[in-house]
């Protein structure tokens, strides 16, 4: 409350001090003050419901069917596909991460940044959600991720361990007592996924067994597990 009075003040300094920019902040700041408000009340009213899969900013993960968005994200992504493919990647699932309620509001310079290079949903209300594409290969068993910044690879073993490879500089590494390995980052997609394959036969030569990646649910999972990486330091 406290911050959404800050911001009807610098709407009258800015009427009074005829500034469009103190306008355009103070309009912004309103509109942030009036997410986190609304945000609250709908954080207050899901606290007796069921829980749904999130992530580390809140975001939920749900499986899309929508003919026109699929289309939209192979247009968009199709010389990444193709070079999965050409790796022996299938298509696995299309996916939706959807940040929570308003966030397409108070993320809105987030939006503008992604514009022209994710394909952006937004469900309501007022969310902000990216849609994507996921490869699956059977040897070793694992799920490849496309965005804009470039493709990931993830495999699980029975044991809990989490295996991840990337081809692009990424800021999350294991945290304390995780149970995931994360490959040091490729320039390629082709080094990653052979780096990938490396480091599952070297786990698998120490014991550990793979476990089969076939629905849309072990994904979700994956993005769980996700949750023992922070930010480096």
């Amino acid at each position: 409350m406290l911050g959404l009075c800050g911001a009807v003040g610098l709407i009258a300094a800015a009427f009074f001090l005829r500034s469009f920019w103190i306008g355009l902040i103070s309009l912004y700041m309103v509109m942030n003050c009036w997410t986190g408000l609304q945000h609250a009340q709908i954080l207050s009213r899901l606290e007796s419901s069921p829980a749904v899969p999130r992530g580390r900013l809140g975001e939920e993960y749900t499986e899309i069917t929508d003919p026109n968005v699929e289309s939209r994200v192979r247009t968009r992504h199709a010389s990444k596909i193709a070079s999965l493919q050409n790796l022996g990647f299938q298509h696995f699932a299309f996916c939706l991460e959807s940040l929570p309620p308003y966030s397409a509001i108070s993320k809105f310079p987030f939006v503008l940044l992604m514009l022209g290079k994710e394909v952006l949903i937004f469900p309501k209300p007022a969310r902000l959600g990216v849609a994507n594409i996921l490869l699956r290969h059977s040897s070793p068993s694992s799920i490849a991720t496309i965005t804009a910044l470039g493709i990931k690879f993830y495999s699980v073993f029975l044991d809990g361990t989490l295996l991840v490879s990337s081809c692009y500089r990424s800021p999350l590494v294991p945290g304390p007592n995780s149970r995931i390995v994360k490959n040091p980052d490729c320039q390629t997609a082709d080094d990653a996924w052979l780096a990938h394959k490396q480091k599952a036969a070297e786990l698998e030569a120490h014991g550990l067994t793979l476990r089969s990646l076939s629905s849309f649910a072990n994904y979700v999972e994956i993005e769980k597990m996700k949750l023992g990486m922070v930010i480096e330091t």
